[in-house]
């Protein structure tokens, strides 16, 4: 049994309604073929394009001082964090002094004998001079007295092994003095030179690792965070390595949006978006999609329940929109991506289907009456929306705004 009322009202009798029509409060319009326009909407963050330098020590030791605070602009080079490492310096101190003392001897290797020296030499040769004429003269009188019958064979023997010894340190000693006048030979030079240059080498790979001590900015940028405090014992090791400055600039940035599983293939690079605050409707920043991540991973964004979802990470250039103040790093912000539109064979107006109890119907125009028609609901926008149960050209009243 079917139950009329006037006006708008639908009251249902099984499965469908008939009502008498209101032309005031109506408008009719016809399903048809409707380009439905489609988006997806997903969370992103804001983060520099250049990404965050993480700066750490180069030496395990103590923060000494601490140059910079979080906001400070600072310029590639800039000193950071002042470190005490004592073994270092004394390191550095060690090699600089046999740097010194193997270019000292490779000087006085070319350069020959200092004034010192060549008294040295002068009064060793003076002596062994007079050593070897002592020893000379004693040979010669051993060897008379022995020709004579007064000396023995073995005392002779002794006297002339000591005028053979004096006569050696005296060639020895004249030969010594004559090198070092001459300068040395060109061999011992060469060597005296490469041993100086390495040790020269030593001391700059010392002095190279005792400035690691001083922790500089590696690129110009903003100071978004410092890590550490002074006092702090820090270390270079990979185990324990730790971020002492992060730097960033905030003047280029893009925004991370993670997409989940479900519509991982729908990103295209060149899809334009909008930005929005977290919660909000005012679009704040324009964009485009730059680039996609070829691959799934977990989420950074939802890490509910300990166990974050498997995402697509897409990354948007954008602009700030109007007057809208600049987007801020690490801002967290609601994403609507532009889709590609789609075709659909039937369609109405949002305004036209009433849902209720999870069943979606939509009053079909009959004469002077309308009818609630059941039908199934597909893909839609934010004005029309895709029916399944109505043929193209029916009728439907639509509810003026």
């Amino acid at each position: 049994m079917k139950r009329w009322v006037f006006g708008c009202a639908a009251v249902f009798a099984g499965a469908t309604a008939v009502v008498a029509s209101s032309a005031s409060a109506r408008d009719t319009e016809t399903v048809a073929p409707r380009v439905i326009d489609r988006f997806l909407r997903a969370r992103g963050v804001v983060e520099p394009v250049s990404g965050v330098a993480e700066v750490r020590a180069n030496v395990d030791g103590t923060v000494r001082r601490v140059l910079v605070r979080e906001g400070d602009v600072v310029e590639a080079g800039a000193l950071l964090v002042e470190m005490d490492s004592p073994r270092l310096e004394l390191e550095k101190k060690r090699r600089a002094a046999e740097a010194l003392a193997a270019r000292a001897k490779a000087e006085l290797a070319r350069s020959g004998p200092t004034t010192d020296e060549r008294t040295e030499l002068d009064a060793l040769e003076t002596e062994a001079r007079a050593a070897f004429a002592q020893a000379d003269d004693e040979a010669k009188r051993a060897d008379k007295l022995a020709q004579a019958g007064v000396l023995s064979e073995a005392a002779r023997n002794e006297a002339a092994t000591r005028q053979a010894e004096a006569d050696a340190r005296l060639r020895a000693v004249t030969a010594r003095r004559a090198q070092r006048l001459r300068g040395e030979a060109p061999e011992v030079v060469r060597e005296a030179s490469r041993r100086a240059e390495a040790a020269a080498l030593t001391s700059a790979l010392a002095e190279l690792e005792a400035s690691f001590a001083e922790v500089r900015a590696p690129r110009a940028g903003v100071v978004t965070k410092v890590h550490i405090h002074e006092g702090d014992t820090v270390s270079r090791s990979v185990e324990s390595a730790r971020v002492l400055v992060e730097i960033a600039d905030p003047s280029e940035v893009l925004v991370r949006v993670e997409v989940g599983e479900v519509d991982a293939l729908e990103p295209r690079p060149g899809q334009t978006v909008t930005i929005s605050l977290q919660g909000g409707t005012a679009v704040i920043a324009r964009g485009t999609v730059a680039r996609v991540s070829p691959r799934l991973e977990p989420s950074k964004l939802d890490v509910s329940e300990g166990i974050p979802s498997q995402v697509r990470p897409i990354w948007l250039q954008v602009a700030a929109e109007g007057n809208a103040p600049p987007l801020l790093l690490d801002q967290k912000v609601d994403v609507k991506i532009a889709l590609e539109p789609i075709r659909v064979a039937a369609a109405v107006r949002r305004a036209a289907v009433r849902v209720s109890e999870g069943a979606a119907t939509v009053a079909v125009r009959r004469g002077p009456f309308q009818q609630n028609v059941p039908v199934r609901l597909g893909v839609g926008d934010a004005e029309w929306i895709q029916v399944e149960g109505l043929a193209v050209g029916t009728p439907v009243c639509v509810p003026r705004p």
